[in-house]
């Protein structure tokens, strides 16, 4: 573990909820900052490949989703334990040597061209989401956005209070979808909750626009659903960009992470951490 500068190295891990934790690194120092660059240019949305140093060596790597704006040095992950390794991640000690490699993915690539914006995520599946609308946010973008986020509990939505604050300076409305608890009754213009999963009666009552540009990110199972729905609504599945939440890659057995690894259904990168909204 010498010369620990010429790696990524681990700043805090932030403790969201009892499932979900988000990892922030920051890039080399001195001579190997170059090693970074590409970091630099990501796009939202993207995702990198992670290793960390243990006790034992260097880990297997790794797909995560990156959650922060594009203009942070410090690079972030907000993460689902899902298996032996995520589990493990909120333990790591600051300082901890990381190789990151990425920025990967071409998911949201194109969504500054697009006025009108559908986000839908499932559980975890948010993470490319929170990266869009972070950008949004230090940009001041003028998008109109609405996003439907499924969760089983709202303490399983993490991020809902930054979101309720961020439709303070965008024109974002979130609709939280809750499926196992009645959701709170109190709503506010932009910040709306109802019970059950997305449906085509949620699109029409808060995103009617049929010519807006959908994404959608969630478990393979949750999104086979919200595209049944979305066609019931003349949108063609082939029109709505998905990412896909698969990875098999790991030899630990069982991590989906932040993102996924490799193409499926027309997805552009990795798994989500499992991330189940059922």
């Amino acid at each position: 573990m010498s010369d620990d500068t010429k790696h990524w190295r681990l700043v805090k891990t932030i403790a969201e909820n009892e499932q979900i934790t988000s990892v922030v690194i920051a890039p080399p120092e001195g001579e190997a900052a170059a090693t970074a660059e590409r970091m630099r240019h990501r796009k939202p949305g993207q995702f990198a490949s992670l290793r960390v140093m243990t006790n034992t060596g260097w880990s297997e790597p790794h797909p995560f989703t990156i959650s922060c704006d594009t203009d942070s040095e410090e690079v972030c992950f907000t993460i689902k334990k899902s298996g032996e390794f995520t589990a493990s991640l909120r333990d790591l000690a600051p300082g901890t040597p990381v190789r990151c490699e990425g920025p990967f993915g071409t998911f949201c690539a194109d969504i500054s061209e697009h006025h009108d914006v559908v986000l839908i995520a499932g559980g975890v599946g948010i993470t490319p989401f929170l990266s869009v609308l972070r950008n949004f946010r230090v940009h001041e973008s003028g998008h109109r956005v609405t996003l439907f986020w499924s969760n089983r509990t709202l303490a399983d939505a993490f991020a809902a209070d930054e979101l309720a604050e961020m439709t303070r300076g965008l024109d974002l409305v979130v609709v939280h979808c809750i499926t196992r608890e009645d959701p709170p009754a109190s709503s506010t213009p932009r910040v709306h909750f109802e019970k059950g999963r997305f449906g085509r009666q949620l699109l029409q009552k808060y995103a009617p626009n049929p010519s807006a540009a959908f994404y959608l990110c969630g478990p393979p199972a949750m999104q086979e659903a919200v595209l049944q729905e979305l066609s019931s609504c003349g949108i063609a599945p082939d029109a709505v960009q998905k990412e896909a939440f698969v990875y098999g890659g790991n030899r630990g057995g069982g991590d989906k992470s932040g993102s996924g690894s490799g193409r499926k259904n027309g997805a552009s990168g990795p798994a989500g951490g499992g991330g189940s909204a059922a």
